[in-house]
C-alpha cells in the first residue's frame, strides 16, 4: 500500500505533512552535559553519558578524552 498524498502533491512527489501530534510522554531535550573525562590522575572516561545521551554524544566525548589525555603527556 502507498502512502496517503495529499492530490496536489500526488504528482510532484513531494511528501505532504498529513498532520502532526505530540507526545507530551516522551522525553524532553536535554543541553549537553560535558562532565570531565578525567576521572582521577592518569584515568580518563568517556561515553554519549559525559556529553549527550545520543549515537553524536559518544564519539565526542571520546575525542575530548582524547585530547585531554594529549594535553595530559604534554
Amino acid at each position: 500500500m502507498l502512502p496517503w498524498r495529499h492530490p496536489e502533491h500526488a504528482l510532484s512527489g513531494v511528501p505532504a505533512d498529513v498532520g502532526s501530534f505530540r507526545d507530551k510522554a516522551a522525553p524532553r531535550w536535554r543541553s549537553p552535559r560535558r562532565s570531565s573525562t578525567r576521572f582521577a590522575p592518569g584515568r580518563y572516561v568517556c561515553g554519549d553519558h559525559r556529553d549527550t545521551g545520543s549515537q553524536q554524544g559518544a564519539p565526542v566525548s571520546g575525542r575530548r578524552t582524547a585530547e585531554a589525555v594529549l594535553a595530559d603527556r604534554g
